[in-house]
């Protein structure tokens, strides 16, 4: 996986915490577990709304995202119409839009080569990250635990932003997907 994929993160943390790299192995899998879940929580839920459409494309892309072991910077092209509607709703989600675009631009091109290079880069052909450089926490580690914990709070936001728009007044709770 490249160095600033989820999957690579997700590898580096379980090594340092456990000796074993599992995601890279098994990230197409997620994939397609979870695309697989996505269409069927499509054709289960309860009326063709068009937010549900919306939704399921969203977080069809977003999955695809995350699940690659390429995270690529030009795929915050694919999601940006998707939060510029998701997000419009509050101050609060207009900052954290932009917040998304900031951090994306900071990794590449402001830090390119400082905590991303990719692996036919350079002389040392990329670069790669531990949890820990020396005794203290790395400053890849540090920007990607912000950028992930940043696109984990967008997408617990718009899953319960939309979670609050299905609940209609007459029915109380909407029914879980």
């Amino acid at each position: 996986p490249e160095v600033n994929s989820f999957v690579y993160y997700l590898d580096t943390v379980f090594s340092f915490l456990f000796s074993q790299k599992p995601f890279g192995s098994i990230s197409l899998l997620v994939l397609v577990a979870l695309e697989l879940l996505l269409l069927y929580w499509y054709y289960r839920s309860p009326g063709s709304r068009p937010q549900t459409l919306i939704c399921c494309i969203f977080l069809g892309i977003f999955v695809f995202v995350l699940c690659n072991k390429v995270f690529s910077l030009n795929y915050i092209i694919w999601l940006t119409p998707f939060l510029a509607l998701f997000l419009s709703g509050s101050y609060r989600n207009i900052l954290l839009f932009y917040l998304v675009q900031v951090v994306l631009y900071l990794e590449t091109p402001v830090l390119f080569g400082v905590v991303y290079a990719p692996l036919t880069f350079g002389p040392t052909n990329g670069s790669s990250y531990s949890v820990l450089d020396g005794s203290l926490p790395s400053i890849s580690f540090l920007f990607y635990t912000v950028k992930f914990g940043i696109l984990m709070t967008v997408l617990y936001i718009i899953l319960n932003d939309l979670k609050k728009d299905n609940v209609r007044p007459d029915q109380g709770e909407a029914p879980s997907p």
